[in-house]
């Protein structure tokens, strides 16, 4: 798998845990496109599992998960689309990852 495969329209997707964390899932959200990523947000109410089997069939590469601790901490849980658990990073920390991903990507080309 290419890890930064753009034929979907957005690279990442937050999937928000509960409804009560819907203002920070949006915010995560606001943060991540000002350093120009692409992202989508699942605000519904199904269940996380749900959540993240439709985004792994959508093909987003990277599934955000925000919750109590990641609010808290201002950060957010990373796994891939084969749902390989990346663990939490703060917004700052993701976005470097993100980054990193791209510039290697591209130097790779």
């Amino acid at each position: 798998m290419d890890i930064l495969d753009k034929q979907h329209h957005s690279f990442l997707t937050v999937s928000i845990l509960q409804t009560i964390f819907i203002d920070y899932g949006y915010e995560v959200k606001d943060v991540l496109f000002r350093a120009s990523f692409d992202v989508d947000i699942d605000d519904t109410g199904k269940t996380l599992n749900k959540k993240i089997r439709e985004d792994q069939i959508a093909h987003y590469n990277f599934i955000l998960v925000v919750g109590t601790q990641e609010q808290e901490a201002r950060s957010v849980n990373i796994r891939t689309r084969d749902n390989k658990v990346t663990g939490t990073k703060t917004l700052e920390e993701a976005i470097a990852m993100f980054k990193n991903l791209e510039a290697t990507r591209a130097a790779d080309e």
